[in-house]
């Protein structure tokens, strides 16, 4: 069972259910598979399979420090996210499922009663700023030319590249998809995340590609795509 999506990042409603995990931090632009085993979360996959497909979104925060003390409950997760559509959905054993998760706008997320076993929040959207005299192209200028420096160091394969460099939807997409794959910390992500300027989420891939690039000089390591 699934949905094609493609184009520009489709607008959310005004509330979703919530699919909170630890550690974890999905961004826009680059689908994500989950493993849907928790019964409260099977729940929510059961009632997505109930309403049209393009009407499947879910909010995926990531839990806030010391989570563990209250997993099973509702521990606190942080505000900002991905309003994400689950573009596919495959039943699995024992009740389990798998699915296909795509990122496609920030959103703050203020959590309301649910009448159902997983929790429930108010969405709202959370557009990009500009600065006075901000001009982005210099930038992704910039941060190309570190992607075309490290050469074959960089583990992507060609049609991905490809893919990321035409760019049809602008450079904010473009960033949030590098972001993706670039990026392996939960915390650098939240940091994109929660990023409302372009220019600091770019700021932030090129430290991490920096950093890449000064641990290869000295031991001959490869980047590999982030599995977050």
């Amino acid at each position: 069972m699934g949905m094609r999506m493609s184009g520009k990042p489709m607008r959310p409603p005004g509330q979703m259910p919530l699919f909170p995990l630890p550690d974890h931090v999905l961004l826009p632009g680059v689908p994500a598979p989950y493993r849907v085993f928790e019964p409260r979360y099977r729940a929510l996959v059961r009632d997505l399979l109930e309403i049209a497909p393009e009407q499947r979104w879910l909010a995926m925060p990531r839990l806030a420090m010391g989570w563990e003390a209250d997993y099973a409950d509702s521990p606190a997760f942080l505000p900002m996210a991905s309003a994400s559509l689950v573009t596919r959905i495959e039943p699995a054993a024992d009740g389990q499922f798998h699915i296909l998760v795509l990122g496609q706008v920030r959103v703050r997320l203020t959590e309301i009663p649910s009448s159902r076993p997983y929790r429930l929040a108010s969405a709202e959207v959370v557009d990009d700023l500009t600065a006075a005299g901000e001009d982005a192209t210099a930038s992704m200028r910039r941060l190309l030319g570190h992607l075309t420096a490290l050469g074959d160091r960089i583990d992507l394969p060609p049609e991905e590249c490809a893919r990321l460099l035409a760019a049809e939807d602008g450079h904010a997409q473009l960033v949030d998809r590098l972001a993706s794959l670039l990026l392996a910390k939960a915390d650098d992500r939240q940091d994109v995340l929660e990023s409302r300027y372009l220019p600091q989420r770019i700021a932030i891939i090129e430290r991490t590609l920096a950093r890449f690039s000064e641990k290869q000089q000295s031991i001959g390591d490869r980047w590999k795509p982030s599995a977050n």
